[in-house]
């Protein structure tokens, strides 16, 4: 997952617009718990989608995001 996560951060970043953001997409798979340790991940994915401005979709399914990783998060997509 985390290597999925930094392909979209660079990919973002690269492409600009036009991008589908489905690295927190696991649909029908095995739920994804928390983990602090994806948190400087949800950070670098974060500041790319802020800095982008042609995302079509953020996906997020079957992930569990706890308060910490909604903070880095929920500012970012708020406004997407």
């Amino acid at each position: 997952r985390i290597g999925l996560i930094k392909d979209d951060a660079r990919r973002i970043r690269r492409k600009g617009e036009d991008y589908y953001c489905r690295s927190l997409d696991n649909e029908n798979q095995l739920a994804i718990l928390h983990d602090d340790a994806l948190l400087p991940h949800f950070k670098e994915l974060s500041d790319a989608i802020q800095l982008s401005t042609g995302i079509r979709q953020i996906v997020i399914d079957n992930i569990e995001l706890r308060p910490s990783a909604l903070r880095i998060m929920f500012p970012v997509l708020e406004g997407k």
